[in-house]
């Protein structure tokens, strides 16, 4: 009889890689060229989740762009303000504005970024979020169905960070839309 060793599994230990700080994610410029593609913003515009002002340097350059405010909670971005956009009362610090433009963060945080930006903008607001957003979950479903998005411009899958050993970019496991 023949024995064979059993074979010692090889523990590797794998880096978690974590969502970004404050779910910073940037949006790619051509997001914000395919919306002005479909939708002409215009008047003044409001960016409440700037980042490093991906969409706001955009929107600044915009023929039909009159003014734009910035916003960002992390104080350490170039905004005009730096309050948190899911509360209410943050909102009402921010100008008037025609239209909102923005890539929220994402989960829990971008349904009361939505809302709050649909009672401001005084003509509409082109969000980009999962796509995952259209499912009628607990904090969305009744705002979903009271104002359904009137056009959605769904985008090729893009690489926000890398996979999960940190090794290699990987696409998102759902695709990003821009709800307007």
């Amino acid at each position: 009889m023949t024995v064979a060793p059993l074979l010692v599994p090889e523990i590797t230990v794998i880096e978690t890689v974590t969502r970004h700080p404050l779910n910073f994610y940037e949006s790619p410029s051509w997001f914000t060229t395919e919306l002005l593609r479909h939708v002409k913003l215009s008047g003044v515009i409001g960016e409440p989740c700037v980042g490093m002002g991906a969409i706001a340097s955009l929107l600044n350059v915009w023929t039909h762009t009159e003014h734009i405010w910035t916003n960002d909670i992390d104080p350490n971005k170039q905004a005009h303000f730096h309050y948190d956009a899911t509360l209410a009362e943050s909102w009402e610090e921010f100008p008037e504005c025609d239209w909102i433009c923005t890539n929220p963060p994402y989960s829990e945080f971008a349904s009361p970024i939505i809302k709050n930006a649909y009672c401001k903008a005084r003509v509409g607001v082109a969000a980009f979020l999962l796509t995952s957003f259209l499912e009628p979950c607990d904090d969305r479903a009744d705002f979903l169905q009271q104002h359904p998005p009137s056009l959605v411009l769904i985008m090729p899958r893009f690489c926000f960070r890398k996979d999960k050993r940190g090794t290699r970019w990987a696409t998102d496991n759902i695709t990003i839309s821009c709800f307007v």
